[in-house]
C-alpha cells in the first residue's frame, strides 16, 4: 500500500475525529479510503449521465457567497426549471435547483458548483 501525506485544516480534522468516534474501530486512514471510494463512485455515476435528464441539484453555502452562486447559477439557466433559495441557519443557505437538460451539460453545472471555493457541498439526485 503507498503512503501519502495530505494536509488538514483543523475544522476538517474534528470532523473526521467526531466521524471516527461514530464508526467504532475504523481508524482514520480507513475513514480516507472510505470517503475517496465514494467520490470516485459518485464521479463515476456522473461521467455515466447521457441523453435528457431530470435531476434536482442541491447546493449548501455560505450566506456570504451568494453573489458567487448566483453567477454560476445564471450562467445554467437553460437548464434550471425551479430553484428555491433558503437560509437554513449558522449563516448558510441551500440552493434546491430542479433540473432539465443534456446529461453532459448537467454535468458541467455540477462540476462548476464543486469547483466553487465558497460551496459547502454539491449533491445531484437523479431519479
Amino acid at each position: 500500500m503507498v503512503i501519502m501525506s495530505v494536509s488538514l485544516d483543523e475544522g476538517l480534522l474534528k470532523e473526521i475525529d467526531f466521524l471516527q468516534s461514530q464508526s467504532g474501530n475504523v481508524g482514520r486512514s480507513e475513514l480516507v479510503r472510505l470517503g475517496i471510494r465514494k467520490l470516485i463512485s459518485e464521479k463515476k455515476d456522473l461521467a455515466a449521465l447521457k441523453g435528457k435528464i431530470d435531476c434536482v441539484l442541491l447546493v449548501l453555502h455560505s450566506h456570504s457567497s451568494t453573489p458567487e452562486v448566483s453567477k454560476i447559477r445564471h450562467s445554467h439557466e437553460a437548464l434550471i426549471q425551479t430553484q428555491l433559495h433558503n437560509h437554513v441557519g449558522n449563516e448558510k443557505c441551500l440552493e434546491i435547483i430542479v433540473a432539465s437538460g443534456d446529461g453532459s451539460k448537467v454535468r458541467r453545472m455540477v462540476d462548476d458548483f464543486e469547483a466553487c471555493k465558497k460551496v459547502d457541498y454539491v449533491k445531484l439526485v437523479v431519479p
